[in-house]
């Protein structure tokens, strides 16, 4: 049985923890976001994954700024696996 999405939302909170607790957001670069998804792929896990936890991170800065009006602006987090490797994304 697969774990439903509120779940898996928990688990990359979880994992996220270790990186982000305490960071203030205003403070979070895009160095920061490369360091994180380069920590998750080193655990050998799919692409998909670190696109998982990364979207994660995507969302609750894209509130931060959006809705809450927390940040002025939304750092760029692209896809784990094309931000480690220095690759661009194109269309």
């Amino acid at each position: 049985m697969l774990p439903d999405s509120s779940t898996l939302l928990v688990y990359h909170f979880r994992w996220l923890d270790k990186y982000l607790n305490g960071v203030e957001l205003q403070t979070i670069k895009r160095d920061m976001l490369d360091k994180i998804s380069v920590a998750k792929q080193t655990e050998g896990v799919e692409n998909s994954t670190v696109n998982r936890v990364m979207e994660v991170v995507r969302i609750i800065l894209r509130k931060a700024c959006n809705e809450w009006e927390w940040l002025d602006r939304v750092p760029a987090v692209l896809n784990g696996c094309a931000s480690s490797l220095g690759k661009r994304l194109t269309r």
